[in-house]
């Protein structure tokens, strides 16, 4: 009896919530929404041009990719994404062109794309405040395992996904626990780093000679607290069973950090690779 009665509040308060909303929505101009940066690779030898977003305010914007492997990162991302007869998208293989590499650059490229995805630290407020899309390194590491810092270089249009790329690079190589093979030579290395959906990131992982590339989940779930997006979050949360209150309480949370205008990356902005440039 007293669940039942819970669950009869729950309702009550959700409608009285909605109907709140509409009649303000009535009342009141419409808000400027958020706009999402979607990101698009390009390659001007491929004649491919970027095409307007549907339905979305601004224009979709490209990574300006280093030159030196824009062109390569185009052809294996979106040329090798055959469709099979089954009608199943194939996956492109970054990792079957090791023909011309010895075993040990064979072993150390390996060895760098493991310890540097493991490095990647994963935070649940990079989609909380939106923070997604594609970081582009360069970067050179001397026969001892060390950066050359002289040679580090960066394009982001996110500073805060720049500085936890770069912060997986530097991490790995300090080799804590001596599993990167070391290089030969001084070797120039070539990254992507990608925050996408699950199913976007199953073709942006692998490496392929020097180049390496990154995904890890993130979708940006920003948002902006009007009283229609919070009813509507209250009536979704209902799908959830005893698990809405959770649901509830963690959108609660998330307007309380826009309050107190809490800031989880106020130490990222004060680190030296948040103006790392080309």
């Amino acid at each position: 009896m007293k669940f039942q009665f819970l669950i009869c509040s729950i309702f009550a308060h959700v409608f009285f919530v909605l109907a709140v909303s509409l009649t303000q929505s009535i009342q009141m101009p419409p808000q400027n929404l958020p706009i999402e940066i979607k990101w698009a690779i390009e390659s001007k030898s491929a004649g491919v041009q970027r095409k307007k977003s549907q339905g979305s305010v601004g224009k979709k914007k490209a990574l300006a990719l280093f030159p030196s492997y824009k062109d390569h990162l185009f052809q294996q991302v979106t040329s090798n994404s055959a469709v099979t007869e089954s009608g199943a998208q194939e996956v492109p293989d970054f990792a079957k062109e090791y023909q011309s590499m010895d075993m040990a650059q064979i072993r150390f490229i390996k060895s760098l794309w493991h310890e540097i995805d493991q490095s990647i630290v994963e935070s649940q407020y990079l989609s909380e405040y939106g923070h997604v899309g594609k970081v582009a390194l360069s970067f050179e590491i001397s026969p001892e395992g060390h950066l050359v810092e002289s040679h580090f270089r960066a394009q982001a249009e996110d500073p805060i996904l720049k500085v936890v790329a770069a912060r997986a690079v530097r991490r790995a190589l300090q080799n804590k626990n001596q599993n990167l093979v070391l290089p030969k030579t001084f070797t120039q290395v070539e990254a992507q780093f990608a925050w996408a959906s699950y199913e976007a990131c199953s073709s942006l992982k692998g490496t392929q000679r020097n180049f390496l590339s990154f995904c890890k989940y993130g979708e940006n779930k920003q948002k902006n607290f009007t009283n229609g997006e919070k009813a509507l979050t209250y009536m979704n949360a209902i799908k959830y069973g005893p698990g809405m209150f959770e649901e509830i309480k963690k959108y609660k949370r998330q307007q309380d950090h826009r309050k107190t205008q809490f800031d989880p990356f106020e130490e990222m902005r004060r680190d030296r690779d948040y103006n790392l440039g080309t």
